[in-house]
Parts: structure tokens; C-alpha cells; sequence
């Protein structure tokens, strides 16, 4: 049994107790855009942010992955954090620029340099990753995974698209 929650907003207490009930705990975390709501917003140029995610997403902005250097840093110390309270994995949220108006000319070449080098780096911390609704992209990534998440697959009729996941015996939330 996995549970997936925020790694920001949840204390390392809750995670200690769902790991002594015997689960494994995923965190959630955005690697692929701004969030002006968590703790390490100071520590994102604005030359990294551009347009906002959605309309309906208040506060949030699409990054830069091209700009690994900048981002790289960021994104290592925010799955350190998962490691120091004890997550057991990460799932990075917004992966997908690269298929949105992100305001950057990003491009799927982009985006698979960037979710492997997510993937590596979380692997080098300890931590499963998975991967999270990209699944255009499954077929150059399932390698670098542990597992795939899709939100909403059933009602867009995308499930299909995880099959290297299921072909690879990886599990698929």
C-alpha cells in the first residue's frame, strides 16, 4: 500500500507512522513549475518562470527545464528533504511543459533530459520516482522509473499510453 502526500505540507511524525504501518510513502512534489507558495520560493530566478500553469492554478508558473544548472540545485534539495523525513519515493508533478503553452520553446527532447536527470538524481538519494502523466514520453523514460502515476486516464482515455510501464512489469497508479 503506497500513500502519496505533499512533501512540503506533511510532518516527518505522519510519515514515520505510515511507514511503521507497514506502507510505502510517496511524495508529492512540482518539479516542473513555480509554486509561490512554498518555502524555497526565493530560491527560483525569474528567468527560470514564465506563464502561468492554467487559468484555474493560481500562484503557479511552468519552468524552464532546459535550464538543469539553475533548477538542478532546487530540485536535489527538495528530494533531500523528502529523504530527511523519511519518504520512501517522489512522484514530480507538471512534467509535461513541453505539450503545454508553457511560454518557453520547450520541446519533448527537453523534457526526457530533464525527467532523467529527475529520475537519477532521486535514484542517487535512495528514493523510488515515478512518473507522472508524461506518458507521451513512456516509451524514452520507463527505464529511468519505478513506477508511473496518471491522473484522470480513465476520462481522457489515455491508459493505453502506460503500457512500457505495464510491459516493463512497473506498477501504475
Amino acid at each position: 500500500k503506497i500513500y502519496d502526500i505533499d512533501v512540503f505540507d506533511t510532518p516527518s511524525t505522519t510519515i514515520s507512522a505510515l511507514n511503521n504501518a507497514g506502507l510505502i510513502v510517496i511524495c508529492y512534489m512540482s518539479v516542473g513549475s513555480y509554486e509561490d507558495w512554498r518555502p524555497d520560493v526565493r530560491q527560483f530566478p525569474k528567468s527560470v518562470r514564465s506563464k502561468p500553469l492554467y487559468k484555474i492554478w493560481k500562484g503557479e508558473w511552468w519552468l524552464d527545464v532546459r535550464q538543469i544548472a539553475t533548477l538542478g540545485p532546487i530540485m536535489k534539495a527538495r528530494m533531500v528533504l523528502a529523504v530527511q523525513k523519511g519518504f520512501d519515493g517522489v512522484e514530480g508533478d507538471n512534467v509535461d511543459g513541453y505539450t503545454n503553452d508553457s511560454g518557453f520553446l520547450l520541446n519533448a527532447d527537453d523534457q526526457v533530459a530533464y525527467n532523467r536527470w529527475l529520475a537519477d538524481t532521486a535514484h542517487s538519494l535512495g528514493l523510488l520516482v515515478g512518473l507522472k502523466n508524461t506518458m507521451t514520453l513512456a516509451s524514452q523514460l520507463f527505464a529511468w522509473y519505478d513506477f508511473a502515476l496518471l491522473e484522470q486516464c480513465v476520462y481522457c482515455t489515455s491508459c493505453d499510453s502506460a503500457k512500457p510501464f505495464l510491459n516493463a512489469n512497473l506498477a501504475v497508479f
